[in-house]
């Protein structure tokens, strides 16, 4: 999970800046960052790197946040998972001594 940690971001922080901001301040690994739209209405997507398998959710607090109609939330796409491909052959396996073919 991910440590309770109150950071003043900047509504207006480069994709760049955020991957910087994520990797720097919290224990997640590498991840990539993407940001998608205008002044009014960003859409971030982060993805990690470095780091396989189902991680926590991020949280956000926009109680910051000033303007008409300011909301924010954070939502999964895709929960993590171990991805392997291909498949090893000693993962295909079974014990027995004779062929299973």
């Amino acid at each position: 999970m991910f440590p309770i940690l109150f950071l003043d971001i900047p509504a207006n922080v480069s994709a760049d800046e955020f991957k910087s901001i994520l990797e720097n301040n919290f224990n997640i690994g590498k991840v990539s960052v993407s940001r998608v739209g205008t002044c009014a209405s960003y859409n971030w997507t982060v993805e990690w790197a470095t780091t396989g398998g189902d991680q926590p959710a991020i949280t956000v607090n926009g109680t910051g946040l000033t303007g008409n109609n300011v909301s924010m939330k954070a939502v999964t796409i895709d929960d993590g998972g171990l991805f392997l491909r291909p498949i090893p052959g000693d993962m295909l396996r079974v014990a027995e001594i004779e062929a299973q073919v």
